[in-house]
């Protein structure tokens, strides 16, 4: 894989030996993924999707930017000068450019929070057109201050959609919200039931209100920053929710009520990496709400 001696021990130091040779673990999945995919070979990628998979071409161009997300932090310094040496980011760049889909319109729903804000943020590294867009759900709600929570939230989602160059809007959920969520767990609490409010709004709210925006505006995909999977069977033509790589953080509970139609034009930016490394792209990235949860 590579030419000298040096460099084949330390291709073997950082796969085996994480932190005798680089930072941390996901410091080295670059190299140990481009060793895997024998990127510098002649048709490295093409012969890793030769075999079956579950991501289309949308997916994979994620899935690539993410990896190359990891390359521009290479936890030493000889290895990030022998992956810029054998132009290893280029086979990632030229794949992702060949392979966007024509429909690349993505509405990413930013809460304020870190996982919605790297999910943009990968979106827009991906080459996707990203409209960031916070949903006001209620706003009977304040801190120790009586300040209104829900525009402290919509403040940080602003400033990250101007970090990363994207339009901003804010769409006004509150009525639907008190109607069909607010208004069924007080009916079922008097039962005795407690149904899950997450579930409900993802169920009721936030995803066919989100999917009804992004028609009204001639956008392709609804994105969120969910830990989840969505599984696109190309044979059989149909779309199933699977679990999160990280299965500390795995939220595909929450998201069980999603019908096949809506998971069709849903993007789980995260669904290949940990809440770890989503905090040390957020960090690399500069973003303002990299510390939050």
């Amino acid at each position: 894989f590579f030419p000298s001696r040096e460099q084949e021990e330390l291709l073997y130091s950082v796969r085996y030996h994480f932190d005798d040779a680089a930072c941390d673990y996901n410091s080295a999945l670059i190299l140990r993924d481009a060793d895997k995919l024998d990127l510098l070979g002649a048709r490295g990628i093409d012969r890793f999707f030769e075999v079956d998979t579950a991501l289309d071409n949308t997916q994979r161009c994620i899935w690539f930017l993410i990896n190359m997300l990891r390359g521009e932090r290479l936890g030493t310094n000889i290895a990030r000068e022998i992956a810029e040496k054998n132009n290893l980011y280029d086979p990632f760049l030229v794949w992702i450019k060949n392979h966007l889909p024509k429909k690349r319109r993505v509405l990413c729903a930013l809460s304020g929070g870190v996982d919605s804000a790297v999910s943009a943020y990968i979106l827009k590294r991906a080459g996707f057109e990203v409209t960031g867009v916070y949903m006001k759900n209620w706003s009977d709600m304040a801190n120790l201050k009586g300040e209104c929570l829900w525009q402290d939230e919509r403040r940080d989602a602003m400033r990250v959609a101007a970090h990363i160059g994207i339009p901003f809007i804010t769409l006004d959920f509150e009525k639907e919200y008190r109607a069909q969520v607010v208004a069924y767990l007080f009916k079922e609490y008097k039962k005795g039931r407690t149904p899950n409010p997450d579930v409900l709004c993802n169920n009721l709210i936030k995803f066919p209100l989100l999917l009804k925006e992004a028609r009204k505006r001639k956008i392709d995909f609804v994105a969120t920053g969910h830990y989840a999977r969505v599984i696109h069977d190309e044979k059989n033509k149909h779309f199933y929710l699977h679990s999160a790589v990280d299965k500390n953080k795995d939220q595909t509970y929450f998201l069980h009520r999603l019908t096949e139609k809506e998971l069709s034009r849903v993007l789980f930016p995260l669904n290949l990496i940990g809440k770890n490394e989503v905090r040390v792209i957020a960090r690399q990235a500069g973003l303002p709400v990299a510390d939050k949860e």
